[in-house]
C-alpha cells in the first residue's frame, strides 16, 4: 500500500513539473507571436516579466533562454544597443552562480567578439 502513494505522489510530482513547462512553451510561443507580427517592444516586456520569474523561481535555464531572448529584442529595438547589453550580462555575471555564471561569461564573451 505505501509502494502506491510513493508511486502516486512520485506521478503527482512529474506531472506539475510537465504543466509548468508546458505553460513557459505557451508563453514563449506568444513571444515569438509578438515578434513574427513586428512587436518587438510588447515581446521584450513579456521576456522581462518571465525573467523577473525564472530569477525568483530560481529556474536557470529559463533564466538563460529569457537572457538570449531579451539580447535579440534590444538589438532589434537600440541602435547601440551592445553596451546595454554588456552592462546587463555584466549585473547578471556578478550575481549569479557556477553553471549560470559561465554561459554569460560565455554569452558576453561571444559579444565581444562581435562588437570589435
Amino acid at each position: 500500500m505505501k509502494k502506491i502513494y510513493v508511486l502516486l505522489l512520485f506521478a503527482f510530482g512529474l506531472t506539475q513539473t510537465t504543466i509548468a513547462q508546458t505553460n513557459f512553451n505557451d508563453v514563449f510561443y506568444s513571444i515569438d507571436s509578438l515578434e513574427s507580427i513586428g512587436q518587438p517592444q510588447a515581446a521584450l516586456k513579456k521576456v522581462e516579466e518571465l525573467q523577473v520569474l525564472a530569477k525568483k523561481e530560481t529556474n536557470e535555464s529559463l533564466f538563460l533562454k529569457c537572457t538570449v531572448y531579451k539580447i535579440k529584442f534590444l538589438s532589434y529595438l537600440q541602435e547601440d544597443a551592445i553596451a546595454s547589453i554588456i552592462e546587463n550580462l555584466d549585473k547578471e555575471i556578478k550575481i549569479a552562480e557556477f553553471p549560470v555564471r559561465n554561459i554569460l561569461q560565455s554569452l558576453e564573451a561571444e559579444i565581444y567578439s562581435k562588437y570589435y
